[in-house]
């Protein structure tokens, strides 16, 4: 869970929280 594209979903945390669940919703959904 360490990849590059994740840290961008880092990134989005700090824009907002609610970002978050959609963030890490994304790339679950991918793998």
């Amino acid at each position: 869970m360490a990849n590059v594209h994740n840290y961008s979903t880092y990134v989005g945390l700090d824009a907002h929280k609610d970002t978050i669940a959609v963030a890490i919703a994304s790339p679950e959904r991918q793998g």
